[in-house]
């Protein structure tokens, strides 16, 4: 609502534009929920009262949050320097992008903490179902068995991860700057070249005859 409130102050619309913005924001802000209301699950089953859990979850999360939405920011601002045409059609994608950010981020801290007070009084009024139970038992011995296990082996050969990730990031400049994998910013239309060259054969027929 505040990203389109947003929009009609500016002049904009909803367009293909546009909504792909909302669509890749949509991916972004739920992080900003998840682990704010994650800490707060994990502090009242811990015994905290539900109040003091979600002020707390808050709180706790504000350093992480605030940091990850200023970078998803900070990545969207170039584009909005992008002049021309280009710029033009561009523009609707970063204004959206940082409007649903900053929404969620006022969203996240002084709205949902409310939501989960209300939602979750004390750790008894947690019923989860049996699926649900065992969906967490079998998440709960993934992590602790096969993540653990391959988190563990890359502290111990620490140096071997690091040179593998360095060996990964080279290689993929490297198919970048060598031409294997192109990169084409606006690449033609397949119709229109298929129009252009109709017409230039429809030209020569006529010229030869």
């Amino acid at each position: 609502m505040a990203t389109l409130a947003v929009l009609y102050g500016i002049g904009g619309s909803i367009n293909m534009i546009s909504l792909f913005g909302m669509i890749m924001a949509v991916g972004i802000i739920v992080d900003d929920a998840i682990v704010v209301g994650e800490d707060t699950l994990t502090h009242l089953q811990m015994g905290e009262p539900g109040l003091q859990a979600a002020i707390g979850g808050a709180h706790r999360m504000l350093a992480p949050v605030m940091a990850s939405s200023l970078t998803t920011i900070a990545a969207f601002l170039p584009l909005l320097l992008i002049g021309g045409i280009i710029g033009n059609i561009l523009i609707d994608i970063p204004t959206v992008v940082i409007c649903v950010i900053v929404a969620s981020v006022i969203e996240c801290f002084l709205i949902l903490p409310g939501h989960l007070h209300h939602s979750l009084h004390k750790a008894s009024d947690l019923q989860p179902s049996k699926l649900r139970k065992r969906l967490d038992a079998g998440f709960e011995r993934f992590k602790q068995g096969p993540f653990r296990g391959a988190v563990e082996t890359a502290i111990i050969y620490r140096w071997s991860t690091i040179c593998a990730a360095i060996a990964l990031l080279t290689l993929s400049a490297g198919l970048i700057s060598s031409g294997q994998l192109k990169f084409t910013f606006s690449p033609p239309l397949k119709g229109n070249h298929d129009c252009e060259h109709s017409i230039q054969c429809r030209h020569r027929c006529q010229q030869s005859g």
